[in-house]
């Protein structure tokens, strides 16, 4: 008698509802946030539509956050499927997520400020940037009161230079450092007062989205030395995230550098006419620089 193939069942798990989606939408949130980034540091999209757009990314990563929850339910307490999907919708979310909570953290870490200067009394004059903003950008303005404090209280550091050279050296060292940094030249102008003054006008980007800011640079001429102020408004925003701030102090950082190298170049440089030996040669260049940096010291202004 024979007996029939004994019938072996296979139990299919089935795939958790939504695993799938989770990775599809984690992924989608990922690449729409670097393509906003991207088309925005290039120009392609304006600065005030990143809001809304930023609104729809954050939109879609917690979306595809609730979807994977749900799915990791059935995952791990039935057995479903699709743990991978889980996995990479996650990880996506999460890298996605990582810029916006950061911005975050930046806009409440920072003070509610979108114009900073050297000099918070008189600080230096943007007419011409005044000029080119549009009714949808920060309107130029003097800073109130309790502007001037916020700012000082949080940036104590940023305040201007008096370099011990001429203005004739100091500007041509200005203006070569706003052209390597690739700032657009907007427009300048001179004043004579007290003192011979030269302000520069500049457009600049910040580094990762490019957001503009407004620049101005003074130049004043006082004898035998010179001060130069500076000052940096954002064109959009309630809060610049920290970015002026940071822009007028890496540039000061640049402009010590630059100094430095002429102040030695001077120093070394053989006097007109000279034989070579001591009594015609220059002053050293340690009789020109600090001791402590080997920059012309900065000094604030008389009464300050």
């Amino acid at each position: 008698m024979s007996m029939a193939p004994a019938m072996i069942a296979k139990i299919e798990r089935p795939m958790a509802p939504g695993a799938v989606w989770t990775r599809r939408l984690g992924w989608f949130s990922f690449v729409l946030l670097a393509t906003i980034a991207l088309a925005h540091r290039f120009g392609l999209v304006e600065t005030p539509d990143l809001v809304p757009l930023l609104g729809a990314v954050l939109a879609v990563v917690l979306a595809a956050l609730a979807i994977g929850v749900s799915a990791h339910r059935r995952y791990w307490y039935f057995g479903d499927r699709g743990g991978s999907d889980i996995f990479w919708g996650f990880f996506w979310s999460f890298a996605t997520m990582a810029p916006l909570a950061l911005a975050a953290y930046w806009y409440f870490a920072y003070p509610a400020l979108v114009d900073v200067s050297t000099d918070t009394d008189d600080p230096p004059s943007m007419a011409t940037a005044s000029g080119l903003r549009t009714p949808d950008m920060n309107p130029i303005a003097a800073p109130k009161q309790e502007q001037a404090a916020r700012q000082k209280e949080a940036y104590p550091l940023v305040e201007g230079r008096r370099y011990e050279l001429g203005l004739e050296r100091v500007l041509p060292a200005v203006e070569a450092l706003v052209a390597r940094r690739g700032w657009t030249v907007t427009g300048g102008q001179d004043s004579v007062g007290v003192a011979l003054e030269t302000t520069m006008e500049a457009l600049a980007h910040s580094p990762l989205l490019s957001l503009p800011s407004d620049v101005a640079i003074r130049i004043a001429d006082e004898g035998t030395a010179t001060f130069v102020d500076m000052r940096s408004a954002s064109r959009y925003g309630s809060r610049d995230f920290g970015d002026n701030a940071a822009l007028i102090s890496a540039f000061f950082s640049d402009l010590d550098v630059e100094m430095t190298t002429r102040t030695t170049a001077i120093g070394a440089r053989p006097a007109d006419g000279g034989d070579g030996s001591e009594a015609d040669s220059p002053p050293a260049e340690a009789d020109l620089q600090t001791p402590e940096s080997g920059v012309p010291a900065p000094q604030p202004r008389p009464g300050e």
